[in-house]
């Protein structure tokens, strides 16, 4: 991850990489996958208290116990993160900030595919100087 600066243009193949908050994470699901994760984040400084930042991850899993009993396959998902987000800086210590979060998840078994819209506001206090 990388801040960029305000008026900076992005290259045709960008550098930005980083890894998607991993707050998502099927940490209680207990089904032996294979994984590959395709994921980058962007954060544009707009001014000296404020800041955008986009975050996006595809999520490839590809069950080896799980069979859909529909099509008798081997389950596999694609699952989508994109989260939009805009920091403000309100006081000295405090700040806020917006944010949109889209998941997405195909699957090939039909009681899996969900499509998930979140929004949420955060307040930040900073302690100290």
């Amino acid at each position: 991850t990388r801040e960029l600066q305000r008026y900076e243009h992005l290259s045709r193949e960008p550098e930005q990489t980083g890894e998607f908050d991993e707050e998502y994470e099927d940490d209680d699901v207990d089904f032996n996958f294979l994984t590959h994760r395709v994921a980058t984040m962007f954060v544009w400084r707009l001014s000296s208290d404020s800041t955008v930042s986009l975050s996006a991850r595809h999520h490839f899993k590809f069950y080896r116990d799980w069979i859909v009993p529909a099509t008798n396959q081997k389950r596999h998902d694609n699952l989508t993160l994109l989260r939009l987000g805009f920091k403000q800086k309100l006081l000295t210590n405090l700040s806020a900030r917006l944010e949109y979060t889209l998941e997405k998840n195909n699957s090939n078994d039909p009681t899996q595919k969900y499509t998930d819209n979140a929004y949420s506001i955060r307040l930040q206090y900073a302690f100290g100087p």
